[in-house]
């Protein structure tokens, strides 16, 4: 079997000839090929491509170039995914490491999200460069390197390949499912090549309590069929649906999650009638031609929505008493004759989700690094779409590292401003630079959501991606599947000269400079900054066994 490297390219071609060097010579793993992955669309990144394929330590090194200038949109993450995926089933018959350096940090948390599915990966690795911040340091960027040398300089062959006393690797930890074959079969092919096909633990596995939501269902297999995810529909309340919304007694939670559902186009078209398995809820037509549809909930309260180009639209919250449906505001009968006198006009979409008030109480739970701002950023990102109210920020950091330290402190003063409790869960290190320091935090955020989930039982647990390191990012992630967490959040920002700005006003120490907790707050939660330049990207969790937990299960004889 070769070995195969997987890696990304950022803005150092000497972070991919590093990581190759240190698993050769560092590991002992001969590498028979390296594949690198990049966005060809940023500037001068195909001389850093040309740079990793003359200096790399491995002959056979394949550059693929993909088809956008950075991985800060929901469609280049998911490019990424599907280019990734096609090299892992190439390669699903050799022995394939993933590296999680390289890239930009979005590439980084990608990398990590197939590696429970092959059980040919037999490690994930991150690279740091002890020099990091000193005048010696290793990771020079591509514009000095351009600046100063040319592709094939002689004297690159060193710097770009540094000594292995300069370079710490790291080996990440994490798991396969236990059915992972099974079920990236199930999800990678159509359900047309499955019938006839034996019932395999896949798919016994999503029939079960805890199967899988329509979202990451939706994801992964537009992942691993490579098709486009359907689009997300904007969710639109009418005056009169707000109000009812908000009366006593509703169950706004229900509702809430039936909101999510929704934003799914593909979910929300199929319950129309506009999908392959027909319609699913009761529909009346209105006057003006528009298709009212009525839900059915777990409760008997019921809602009435329709289509409206690129939203989704709620008109009416009912109740189901004695077979016919009730206005929850009166003895209105939702009824055929009731709908015919009744247009899209009569339900103008004027609110929002983040419009009514929050269906119930939230945890954020966040690896906090040098970009504190992180943090806030998807506070408030999540506060404007998914009304939810978050009352509390979980932050796990090295409590060592004083620059850091000072991160969590301001975060704590601005979100005093908005009545939010910090619960800090620090571990005794200055960095996580190591596989005993992975470890160790690993352990100490699932200890935090397990003492979260005790104290607070009413509360939706939610874990940030993109909060600290590279390395935080893979292990936010264990530790959401290990915990059975299924929302879990990254951010982007779509606008590249907004993000150098913002690296600039909101480090730790351009913030420590600000002489106003209200000016911090600002531009930490936003407020100075355009909205629609900011992405939330929900990564779908799916809460299926792992294999070290389905193996332990059947030694106790609970499967």
């Amino acid at each position: 079997m070769a070995n195969v490297l997987i890696v990304s390219l950022g803005e150092s071609p000497i972070v991919v000839t590093s990581m190759v060097k240190a698993l050769q010579e560092g590991k002992g793993i001969s590498l028979n090929k390296v594949i690198v992955l990049y966005p060809k669309e940023h500037p001068f990144i195909e001389e850093g491509a040309a740079l990793v394929d003359i200096h790399c330590l491995c002959s056979d090194v394949e550059e693929v170039g993909l088809d956008f200038e950075d991985v800060n949109t929901w469609e280049s993450c998911l490019v990424f995914l599907q280019t990734l995926y096609g090299y892992l089933e190439a390669f699903k018959s050799e022995t394939v490491y993933l590296s999680l350096s390289g890239g930009r940090k979005s590439m980084s948390a990608l990398m990590y999200l197939p590696a429970p599915f092959y059980e040919n990966i037999k490690g994930v690795y991150h690279i740091l460069d002890k020099y990091e911040g000193t005048d010696k340091s290793n990771f020079h960027s591509l514009e000095e390197l351009l600046d100063e040398y040319e592709l094939d300089d002689p004297e690159l062959e060193e710097i770009m390949n540094p000594s292995l006393g300069s370079l710490n690797l790291i080996e990440i930890p994490f798991e396969h499912f236990a059915d992972a074959d099974e079920l990236r079969k199930a999800m990678g092919q159509k359900k047309e090549q499955l019938e006839g096909e034996p019932l395999g633990i896949a798919e016994i596995s999503l029939k079960k309590k805890n199967r899988m939501s329509s979202d990451a269902a939706e994801f992964w297999t537009s992942v691993f069929q490579k098709k486009a995810i359907p689009g997300r529909y904007e969710i639109r309340l009418s005056a009169n649906a707000k109000r009812q919304f908000e009366r006593p007694n509703i169950n706004r939670l229900n509702f809430s999650r039936y909101f999510d559902k929704l934003k799914n186009s593909g979910w929300a078209n199929k319950k129309a009638g506009k999908g392959e398995q027909g319609g699913k809820h009761t529909t009346f037509k209105g006057k003006d031609k528009t298709e009212f549809h009525v839900a059915k909930m777990i409760t008997a309260q019921r809602v009435v929505w329709y289509l409206n180009q690129d939203e989704v639209v709620f008109a009416e919250l009912g109740v189901e008493e004695g077979g016919q449906y009730h206005r929850v505001d009166g003895n209105v009968i939702l009824n055929e004759n009731y709908f015919k006198k009744k247009s899209a006009a009569d339900y103008h979409p004027e609110y929002g989700v983040g419009d009514l008030m929050p269906s119930g109480e939230a945890i954020l739970i966040a690896a906090v690094g040098e970009s504190p701002m992180v943090v806030t950023q998807a506070y408030a990102l999540l506060e404007h779409s998914d009304n939810m109210k978050i009352t509390k920020v979980a932050v796990i950091f090295p409590k060592q590292n004083g620059v850091i330290e000072t991160g969590i402190q301001i975060l704590e003063n601005v979100f005093e401003t908005r009545d939010v409790k910090v619960v800090r869960y620090g571990i005794d290190r200055k960095d996580v630079d190591s596989k005993d320091a992975c470890e160790i935090f690993l352990r100490r955020m699932i200890q935090g959501v397990n003492e979260l989930k005790g104290e607070y039982p009413e509360s939706d647990i939610r874990m940030l991606l993109s909060g600290g390191r590279k390395g935080m990012t893979a292990l936010s992630f264990l530790a959401a599947q290990r915990s059975h967490i299924t929302r879990i959040y990254h951010t982007l920002i779509t606008d590249p000269e907004l993000e150098k700005m913002i690296k600039n006003e909101c480090s730790i120490e351009a913030l420590n400079q600000l002489n106003s907790v209200r000016k911090r707050a600002e531009k930490m939660f936003l407020e100075s900054y355009p909205k629609e330049s900011f992405e939330l990207v929900n990564i779908p969790m799916i809460p299926l066994q792992m294999k070290a937990e389905a193996k332990t299960m059947r030694k106790e004889g609970k499967i």
